[in-house]
């Protein structure tokens, strides 16, 4: 292993090394890691911190080990944003079916770029661009082939069950078994197809990656099953897939499926229509807010994650923190130096942009996350934490927060991470522990835990000045919380500021580099404080709009969320109104209600169902039930 540096002057990458731990936790070598993408020795010096990786590439490696490449906030310097912008821009065009616009684009960015990820991009949109221009499947199959080759150049000759997939090397090799079954028959790549399903079975892969694939190519398996008589073969795969997808709470492909599982039942003489009846209420959620018609794409194109810009993020928080250029320039560069970044843009060396970040009340990092650590333990340490109150396991929350506090690095970030989760367990505790903490205890930590990274008067928000890139993420969601539970302490004007303040923000953050769920959970959280003020039709609206975004993502999670904040919105305008008002009224929130049960099965969550359930008892004296 190669030694690392020790000079005064070196500044390790800590997501380097944390990808590096990743790969020993998964037992995959470097070898295999590095195939097609980069040299083992240049991989090796990323683990050991002494190269910085960008986000193409730690994507790329994180989509391999099976992990989300959405687990943390990319910051990126100037050169790499701009790029990352162009790669939005052309994905937009192709999903507005715009080939000409997307053809010009992709040809002024892969101009002079020798990156292979670059070049494998550029193929996936020339593929789709050619296939929206009416290319066949004979035509398209060899240059499927030729982009996956680019990254896994061994992929005709091993088997599935040894290869390494990122989501996009995924995607290709679907692509290329379906143009093969078109073109051969379903015979020749039904084997690969099972091999592909059961690929995703394996442990390192996370919910949420498995569901890119796997539900699409069930529906292949089970199609093939169906025409060939195996009815209980092809229900027990679709099942699955539903299981999985309900875990994972995501929508992918849950349509289709729940189609095969009725005809499957139908064929096996089930005498039993609720996945008819859960799919009829799938749709009607979906008329709540329909989303544009988007060209079917043969490969889909998209890149997970959350981005900032390090040029606009060092200005931003300087303005926010009340911090002059001449404070945060002494000791890191000149302030004319400093000016030039705020203004112009330009790359950031590593030393400069570590030390300004950190004078931010930042990590340093080129990442920002809810922890800063380069050891895969801490995670799977916070993940036991998070998952034990699931799982009946509360007391061991404080233990693993305990552990926490000494093995993180201590930055002010960790500090607030481990501030803010003990309160809400504290909070989370039965009312009858001698550690449970109230709703106004609560919000007092979770201010002292964002003032470890914001050193701000909340009750000043107004005053406090807007950028695109002035608030973290893990910064967004406490502030957020703050708002919602100071309503309940009758402190509306409070709640109110505080979103109107993250509203502002996030309209100042260009539309490409806005996070849906950073959007999706203002909007949720803002619509939920105009409910309760009785200001249902702003509320109602903004809930819409969280049903779109979630509609647009796959997500049955907050998709559900949404649906019952309409619903409760409805149910407490039943008092008021005229006779004909109720009686429409009632109409209304019994349907509303039905949506809400349906979306707590797909989305799986059993309080929601519960809700609805109660709800339907409590007006209309019977048990909601599909």
């Amino acid at each position: 292993m190669t030694k690392r540096t020790t000079s005064p002057d070196f500044f390790p990458d800590r997501l380097g090394r944390f990808i590096g731990q990743l790969r020993v936790h998964e037992g995959v070598t470097l070898a295999q890691l590095a195939h097609g993408l980069c040299s083992v020795s240049f991989l090796n010096r990323i683990e050991n911190g002494e190269r910085e990786v960008s986000k193409q590439l730690a994507d790329t490696f994180f989509q391999r080990l099976g992990k989300s490449a959405g687990k943390f906030t990319h910051i990126l310097d100037w050169k790499e944003f701009q790029r990352w912008k162009s790669r939005q821009e052309i994905i937009s065009h192709l999903r507005n079916g715009d080939v000409r616009s997307a053809e010009r684009g992709i040809q002024e960015y892969v101009c002079n770029s020798t990156e292979v990820l670059d070049q494998q991009f550029a193929r996936i949109v020339e593929i789709n661009c050619r296939q929206l221009s009416g290319a066949g499947a004979e035509e398209l199959l060899s240059s499927v082939r030729d982009a996956l080759l680019l990254t896994q150049p061994t992929f005709l000759t091993v088997p599935i069950s040894t290869l390494l997939l990122s989501r996009n090397e995924g995607r290709l090799l679907f692509a290329y078994l379906r143009l093969r079954e078109q073109l051969e028959g379903n015979e020749a790549v039904i084997q690969e197809y099972h091999k592909f399903l059961h690929y995703f079975k394996q442990e390192r892969y996370e919910n949420w990656q498995r569901t890119y694939l796997s539900p699409a190519i069930a529906c292949c398996i089970i199609e093939n099953d169906y025409r060939e008589g195996r009815y209980s073969s092809a229900l027990a795969i679709c099942e699955d897939a539903l299981a999985e997808l309900t875990n994972a709470q995501s929508l992918f492909s849950y349509d289709r499926l729940l189609e095969w599982k009725q005809m499957l039942y139908d064929a096996l003489g089930k005498d039993d229509r609720t996945p008819e009846k859960l799919l009829a209420r799938l749709r009607r959620i979906q008329e709540y807010a329909p989303t544009s018609v988007q060209p079917d794409l043969l490969i889909p194109c998209e890149e997970i994650g959350t981005v900032s810009c390090l040029n606009q993020v060092i200005r931003d928080r300087r303005r926010l923190l009340g911090i002059s250029q001449e404070s945060l320039a002494d000791g890191v560069c000149t302030v004319r130096a400093l000016s030039r970044i705020e203004t112009l843009g330009g790359n950031v060396h590593r030393k400069n942009r570590k030390l300004l970040l950190q004078k931010l009340n930042m990590s340093g990092e080129q990442y920002d996350g809810t922890i800063i650590t380069d050891r895969y333990e801490d995670y799977l340490l916070v993940n036991k934490m998070l998952q034990s109150p699931e799982a009946g396991n509360r007391e061991d929350v404080g233990k693993y927060l305990s552990d926490l506090r000494q093995r993180l690095p201590a930055t002010a970030m960790n500090a607030q991470f481990i501030d803010s989760k003990n309160a809400f367990f504290k909070l989370s505790l039965p009312r009858d522990h001698p550690e449970r903490i109230d709703v106004e205890e609560f919000c007092r930590r979770i201010e002292t835990a964002i003032y470890h990274t914001l050193p701000l008067d909340l009750t000043q928000i107004d005053t406090w000045p807007i950028g695109g890139y002035s608030v973290t993420a893990s910064e967004h969601n406490l502030l957020i919380t703050i708002a919602y539970h100071s309503s309940r302490l009758n402190e509306p004007d409070l709640s109110l500021s505080l979103l109107a303040y993250l509203n502002r923000c996030l309209e100042k953050t260009e539309t490409s580099a806005r996070s849906y769920r950073d959007v999706c959970l203002l909007d949720y959280f803002q619509a939920l404080l105009l409910g309760d003020s009785g200001r249902y039709q702003e509320s109602n609206s903004l809930h819409l709009n969280c049903i779109k975004l979630s509609l647009e993502n796959q997500d049955s999670a907050r998709l559900a969320n949404s649906i019952q904040g309409l619903t409760w919105n409805l149910a407490r305008q039943l008092p008021c109104g005229s006779c004909h008002e109720k009686t429409k009224l009632r109409e209304n929130v019994l349907s509303s209600i039905e949506l809400l049960y349906a979306a707590g099965v797909i989305s799986g969550d059993v309080y929601i169902q519960q809700d609805a359930k109660d709800l339907s008892r409590m007006i209309f004296g019977v048990e909601q039930h599909l």
